[in-house]
């Protein structure tokens, strides 16, 4: 796995204090208001963040909430039935684990269908006031993926989240995701999410999304492919030339465009985080530095969540050493 290939190239380092918020600057208010049921503080708190600082509040909020733990009442505001909807898919998510569908078992998935479905119904709620909030698009995406693949609802939402008016990149990557081969797509169709998305323009954060594919067409052809033929034929691409160049272009591209695009906290967050792991796994100490530093003390769950053999801040602690950076 990624922390055993990590700590293999770059030695382990005690690691500092992981912050289970990520550093997302809006969680503790939104606790506070989950915990004392304010629905309407809860509901201008969504109103307040971008597209893409919502979709990570809600991921980290997920988390660090009790599952099934009482909520403002939704059924008057779209946005409180968008968040609960949104929690109820972690809670879900959380209840399956990471593990691949064959190692989920039975009590624990029926908990995640249970919780899926209540998701669902939420977030279809949300969905009905607000066709466009890119926000309920990723969450209900990500609550058909658990559910089955929802086929007949899941070419509308994909449609939304690549051509809608809010261009989110954590909604793009549920798109991703959904279209990767260890779920409903495969490489071709992941990558096309990307590409699409890098090329629509926006955000710099978008180029992180290439990166991301990056790392699933590795995760599925070395980790989780049975056929050595593909394991071996990934690594004969990853150790091309052709491939470290296509990778320094689109850290190159990325940069390009941040200099000319200012992104929120959450943005920057994701990119930031997806190319510190791509120049990890591909190791390239130079390009991974910039994006490490940015990372700093406050790293994401995705993409090192593939990397569960070992503390998080423990990888993140090894890599900054290798790279000359400050221990934290």
């Amino acid at each position: 796995m990624l922390f055993e290939l990590i700590s293999f190239l770059f030695g382990r380092r005690k690691p500092f204090a992981y912050d289970k918020t990520e550093g997302h600057p809006r969680v503790a208010d939104c606790l506070r208001a989950i915990e004392s049921r304010d629905g309407g503080a809860l509901a201008r708190l969504y109103d307040q963040m971008v597209p893409a600082d919502r979709v990570h509040a809600l991921d980290v909020l997920g988390t660090m909430t009790e599952i099934g733990q009482p909520l403002p009442e939704s059924k008057a505001d779209p946005r409180l039935a968008a968040i609960g909807g949104s929690l109820h898919y972690v809670w879900a998510h959380r209840r399956r684990g990471f593990s691949t569908g064959d190692k989920v078992g039975a009590e624990a998935g029926r908990a995640m269908h249970e919780l899926a479905l209540e998701a669902h119904e939420l977030l279809k709620q949300a969905a009905h006031a607000r066709p466009d909030d890119s926000t309920v698009k990723a969450f209900q995406l990500r609550a058909l993926m658990l559910l089955g693949g929802g086929r007949v609802e899941a070419p509308d939402i994909l449609s939304v989240i690549a051509s809608g008016p809010e261009q989110n990149v954590w909604a793009h990557l549920a798109a991703l995701n959904y279209s990767a081969p260890k779920w409903y797509g495969d490489h071709a169709a992941m990558h096309a999410v990307a590409d699409a998305a890098i090329a629509r323009g926006g955000s710099a954060a978008m180029h992180g999304l290439k990166a991301r594919a990056h790392i699933e067409d590795w995760l599925y052809d070395v980790h989780m492919s049975d056929e050595d033929d593909r394991r071996r034929a990934f690594h004969a691409k990853s150790a091309s030339p052709e491939f470290a160049a296509s990778l320094a272009a689109l850290d190159d591209a990325f940069h390009a465009r941040a200099a000319r695009s200012p992104m929120s906290f959450s943005e920057r967050a994701f990119v930031h985080n997806q190319f510190a792991a791509l120049f990890a796994l591909f190791p390239n100490l130079n390009r991974m530095r910039p994006h490490l530093e940015a990372v700093g003390s406050k790293p994401l769950t995705s993409p090192w969540m593939f990397s569960f053999e070992g503390p998080l801040t423990a990888t993140i602690a090894g890599l900054r050493k290798k790279a000359g950076l400050k221990a934290l």
